[in-house]
């Protein structure tokens, strides 16, 4: 970790930058073995005159060039701290041996501020002197901006990611000398600390590679994401979700109606009868649970509005144990879809403790502004940086897993924080009740996986704006977006978030094979009305069967096959390989406005001397290709249709 003057954070104390203070403070250092691939080493201080305490806590990887570090500051003294401010998870001078300009790589995030290019690609060539800065919108990790980045050298270079569920700034800054200045961190921190408390950074991680290209290195990070981030329930491999529902959004006319156990159990039964293979059953808190009628001075139509996260038993007789044990039976898991730490004045946890409401200002003009697309008015956030709080919604999601039979737990979270945060912070406070809620968060994914071991966590916050590193350390998107359409949107959507993120998912409620197919993914969700004879069951059945068959290689190398395009007149495609089969997809798009019937591209890290059988989904008949061919000549594919899509497989069949 090297000595004070170069650790990799920041902050000032007092009015006196960290560096200077930390090199006349105590010092500790202690190096332990966690696994047979990982070493944590410790490095701590101790302010003799204050008790504050300094603890960078670092992770060094054995088998993958990464390393990552979290800071924490802890008052043991027997009086509030001075001011403790502008603290930088990292604060670092980045280089490598190859000299030149640096390539920035990163993808934009969710949101509506992408219009329909969420986790879009981004490339920029660092300017001397001239920074780059990012910061996510209104509190959520992800929404607008996606906190990582590949500083790529042309050929050498370093991953930076920071993980922090709340709101962070960075900023890279490129110098004459060819190395780029990182800072980053939580964004607002300005604090004194009470006797005891304790805060702590962001999780930054990085990771170091020389490799051909960048691509490259994003797959060595999905390598790293997979082995050491991507959740495992139960110790096993997270497995692939095929799940239907009766409910999505109510958007479709029929499905809100059917939020009854009678009617649960008759879908999940005509999935069955007419042959589409489910793993999972999807069922939304907000359709089956108790809901009162809600009004506001601000928002004056009323609406439903949940009382608690009970299943309503008059409509759920025996609670939603009757549907998650039938679904069991058929070998489907339930998935249930809960929104805790967004409240409303009729919920019983504010009847009960409104203490532990965090309010926006008593403000008119406040209160009218729209809030995650809906006027503010009076709804409120739990504060999960209360202990007693936390304690309590862990016990309430607890016992509702362990009743109802739940065993994929989806945590949504649809109103944006930090205008909550920031009212509740005192002038000597600032980033304090951020930094506890996000503690009490990542606590309480934590405490439900240790008391429910096998269970899966799906993460949402008005879809894919809650995908930091910590977050996806703990759960996975199984609903990547709020965007789920149109076709080309999924497409994009695609292209970029496979950068970064080796498992995640969408909906559709399409039956087309062009829809469907930009739906692929390790997840899928369909809320048909399989009740209705007149779908194409035959062509779904089709679809279905490619669901099964793609799906476990989304999670496999990625490599995408053209640039990226969010126009409808180009073709899109990309590649995912799995090195050690032999095998792999490849995805084809042809869009409604692309007068090219034909698009040839060459696939990557292929066996050169082997020879490969691939199979079209649309044809009966399989090709058999070189490797070296399929490369260098590249894969012809044709389309008719406008707008069309293919599906291809393909397996070495000989060394």
């Amino acid at each position: 970790m090297g000595h004070a003057g170069f650790l990799p954070f920041s902050f000032i104390y007092d009015g006196a930058p960290s560096g200077r203070l930390l090199a006349t403070w105590p010092e500790r250092e202690t190096t332990t073995t966690l696994d047979a691939h990982r070493r944590q080493h410790t490095r701590s201080w101790s302010d003799p005159k204050t008790g504050l305490q300094v603890a960078c806590v670092a992770v060094e990887y054995v088998d993958y060039p990464a390393v990552e570090w979290t800071v924490y500051f802890k008052d043991a003294g027997k009086a509030e701290t001075p001011i403790l401010e502008k603290i930088e998870g990292i604060d670092s001078e980045l280089s490598t041996e190859k000299p030149g300009d640096c390539h920035l790589h990163y993808i934009d995030g969710d949101g509506e501020t992408h219009g329909q290019a969420q986790f879009a690609p981004q490339e920029k060539v660092l300017t001397v002197g001239s920074p780059l800065s990012f910061a996510p919108l209104d509190g959520r990790p992800t929404d607008g901006s996606f906190p990582c980045y590949n500083l790529d050298w042309q050929g050498d270079g370093i991953i930076v990611a920071l993980g922090w569920p709340g709101q962070w700034s960075s900023s890279l800054t490129a110098s004459s000398a060819g190395t780029v200045h990182v800072i980053g961190g939580q964004a607002l921190t300005h604090l004194r600390l009470q006797p005891g408390e304790e805060i702590r950074t962001p999780r930054i991680t990085m990771l170091f590679w020389q490799r051909d290209n960048w691509i490259d290195a994003q797959n060595l990070w999905r390598l790293w994401m997979r082995a050491y981030n991507v959740p495992k329930p139960g110790g096993r491999e997270i497995p692939i979700v095929r799940a239907g529902g009766g409910f999505l959004y109510d958007k479709f006319g029929w499905g809100g109606g059917l939020q009854n156990e009678h009617d649960q159990i008759d879908l999940i039964d005509h999935y069955a009868a007419h042959g589409i293979k489910l793993n999972t059953w999807w069922i939304d808190i907000l359709g089956a649970g108790t809901f009162v009628p809600y009004s506001d001075a601000y928002n004056t139509t009323p609406g439903p509005s949940i009382q608690s996260w009970d299943t309503d038993r008059s409509r759920f007789p025996h609670g939603l144990s009757a549907v998650s044990e039938h679904a069991r039976q058929l070998g489907e898991k339930m998935l249930v879809w809960v929104e805790p730490e967004h409240v409303m004045t009729t919920n019983i946890v504010y009847r009960d403790h409104p203490d532990w409401m965090l309010t926006s200002p008593d403000d008119p003009a406040v209160r009218k502004q729209i809030n995650q697309g809906v006027v503010l008015g009076n709804r409120m956030i739990l504060n999960l940086g209360n202990r007693g709080a936390d304690d309590w919604l862990i016990g309430r999601l607890s016992r509702l897993i362990r009743d109802e039979g739940i065993e994929i737990y989806r945590q949504d979270f649809n109103i944006t924080p930090l205008l909550f945060w920031h009212f509740h912070d005192a002038p000597d406070r600032q980033g304090m009740t951020e930094n506890l809620y996000v503690q009490g968060y990542l606590r309480l994914l934590d405490t439900l996986a240790a008391q429910h071991p096998g269970l899966m966590i799906d993460t949402c916050a008005s879809g894919g704006r809650r995908d930091d590193l910590e977050t996806l350390r703990r759960a996975v998107p199984l609903w990547r977006s709020d965007s789920w359409g149109p076709d080309v949107t999924l497409q994009n959507q695609t292209y970029g978030l496979a950068l970064w993120v080796p498992y995640f998912g969408t909906g559709t409620h399409a039956t087309d094979p062009y829809a469907y197919r930009s739906s692929l993914g390790s997840s899928l969700f369909t809320s048909w009305d399989v009740r209705d004879p007149a779908l194409d069951y035959v062509g779904i059945g089709k679809l279905e069967k490619e669901f099964w068959k793609t799906a476990p290689f989304f999670h496999e190398d990625y490599y995408p096959l053209t640039a990226y395009d969010s126009s409808p007149g180009a073709w899109m495609s990309w590649q995912f390989n799995r090195p050690e089969k032999g095998d792999g997809i490849v995805q084809a798009f042809r869009r409604d406005h692309c007068d090219d019937v034909a698009h040839t591209v060459r696939l990557e890290h292929l066996d050169a001397l082997a020879k490969y059988e691939i199979d079209d989904m649309d044809s009966t008949t399989p090709r058999v290709v070189s490797g070296s061919d399929l490369m260098q000549t590249g894969l012809p594919i044709s389309i008719n249709a406008k707008p069309g899509a293919a599906v291809l497989i393909y397996r070495k069949i000989n060394p």
